[in-house]
């Protein structure tokens, strides 16, 4: 766990907002082969590591035996913890396949973490 946090980039947490790829069934909203891959775009609240945009985009390679700490199967406004890496062409991708998940299981995670740096505050507008 300790070389993951060290590994990753940004560490956040926040609700899936967005997914698509040829393993997401955008009809059925869910997962529709075992490693088809993903793309996940999250909308960033607490923050612990890094200065990520509000809305981030995350490359997976969906579920499947390489990842079997973490089959991400993706439920639309679940609130995710992600360790990510900045890949070389700018993108993000999944530190590794164990300690990115839903956040209501991230309790061990969370501990190691410890205090965020920082919380995204919404904005309340008046029309």
């Amino acid at each position: 766990m300790q070389e993951d946090i060290k590994r990753a980039d940004v560490i956040f947490s926040g609700p899936l907002v967005a997914v698509t790829g040829p393993g997401w069934n955008a009809e059925l909203k869910r997962t529709q082969q075992v490693g088809g891959a993903l793309e996940a775009s999250f909308e960033v609240k607490t923050v612990w590591k890094g200065n990520p945009a509000r809305t981030l985009a995350l490359s997976t390679p969906g579920i499947g035996p390489e990842c079997l700490n973490f089959p991400f199967i993706p439920v639309l406004g679940t609130e995710y913890l992600v360790l990510a890496r900045r890949n070389r062409d700018g993108t993000f991708g999944e530190t590794s396949c164990g300690y990115s998940g839903p956040l209501n299981v991230s309790k061990n995670v969370l501990k190691v973490l410890g205090t965020p740096s920082r919380k995204h505050t919404i904005e309340s507008r008046i029309i």
